[in-house]
């Protein structure tokens, strides 16, 4: 079974949205890490929350979308 990666300072992101995806980095982390704030290459600065129900981080004004997806470290 894979490894969660916990979300931290500086780590890659993917911001999944419907019909795109755009590379992001965590410029912050909040609550323990069931808070994230996210730059994405494109000038924006998204929070994400940890839902319980499905234990993925979607953005904090939507329920489902958008959501991020953890580059593996290396």
């Amino acid at each position: 079974m894979p490894r969660r990666v916990m979300p931290q300072v500086g780590g890659a992101v993917t911001v999944m949205h419907l019909d795109a995806s755009i590379d992001g980095v965590v410029s912050e982390v909040l609550e323990g890490g069931r808070r994230l704030l996210v730059d994405t290459e494109d000038g924006e600065r998204t929070e994400f929350v940890l839902r319980g129900a499905t234990a993925t981080f979607t953005a904090q004004a939507e329920s489902a979308w958008p959501r991020l997806r953890f580059s593996e470290p290396d």
